[in-house]
């Protein structure tokens, strides 16, 4: 079963997001594509990271704002991939939003 979420700075105690909520920077582009890499080996000239040919049916977008607020992870939420997005959420001070269900999930 294929999902998107979306990783970004939420306060643990936020469960829904407001219309007008916004979350904060993530880092510089550079320390979320620095911890992507870290976290995952995988290296990318775009904002996409590509996590197939690891093995994990997953797919990392970074966003486009400067600095970046979020990550789009697009894919099957199994369990390697879920082992993977805690790790971002831990090491980027981060929350993952699952679009699908409309709540936060890590």
């Amino acid at each position: 079963m294929s999902s998107i979420g979306v990783l970004v700075r939420a306060s643990q105690e936020i469960e829904e997001l407001d219309a007008d909520w916004l979350p904060l920077p993530l880092g510089t582009r550079p320390h979320v594509h620095a911890v992507i890499y870290e976290l995952t080996g995988v290296t990318t000239k775009s904002q996409r990271f590509d996590l197939r040919p690891k093995g994990i049916a997953l797919e990392l977008e970074v966003g486009d704002d400067e600095p970046p607020m979020s990550v789009t992870a697009s894919g099957v939420f199994d369990e390697a991939a879920v082992a993977i997005l805690k790790k971002l959420c831990t090491a980027l001070a981060a929350r993952l939003y699952d679009s699908e269900e409309g709540r936060f999930i890590i």
